[in-house]
């Protein structure tokens, strides 16, 4: 072995000990600060799926993009009113290009099959640019409201503040 494979072996190896440490839970393996709700997972993995289906990359889940995102579902929900995020480019940081879909029904798989009918809301889907996706639901008697937020940047933020952990 040369000693240039030595030294790719290497960083291979603390590469790989990189992305396990970060891809751990905060806290030790306890519940994280800020948790999708299977509804939300849904969502993404019909996204993702989409998606995949045309040979486009999975979009990774973003806390920060879900915070905005449930927190616009449940605006939606108290005024019981279909709208989108106001001034959402305010709302999230660091973007190069971003979009939102909006919707409401009684279900993920109802909701979603409208968006993929909708060429707007397919195309946000669909869009080659876009790298994290942000999805948040709120239900009340048996209505769902979803937002979903696109983003393209490799790390994107919101000008929201992020549940606390707790101690």
């Amino acid at each position: 072995m040369t000693f240039s494979s030595r030294a790719f072996r290497l960083a291979c190896v603390l590469a790989a000990a990189a992305l396990l440490a970060g891809a751990a839970p905060a806290g030790g393996g306890k519940k994280t600060c800020w948790e999708p709700t299977d509804s939300e997972k849904q969502f993404r993995k019909l996204i993702n799926h989409e998606r995949t289906l045309l040979l486009k990359h999975k979009l990774r889940m973003d806390p920060e993009l879900s915070h905005a995102a449930r927190k616009h579902s449940g605006v939606m929900l108290r005024k019981d009113r279909l709208f989108h995020t106001i001034k959402l480019g305010d709302r999230i940081t660091g973007w190069q290009v971003i979009g939102e879909n909006v919707g409401y029904g009684y279900g993920v798989e109802p909701l979603h099959a409208a968006f993929m009918d909708s060429k707007g809301h397919r195309e946000n889907i669909l869009h080659a640019g876009y790298r994290n996706v942000g999805v948040g639901v709120k239900t009340k008697e048996g209505k769902t409201w979803v937002t979903v937020i696109f983003e393209g940047q490799d790390d994107p933020g919101t000008t929201l503040d992020m549940p606390k952990c707790k101690k």
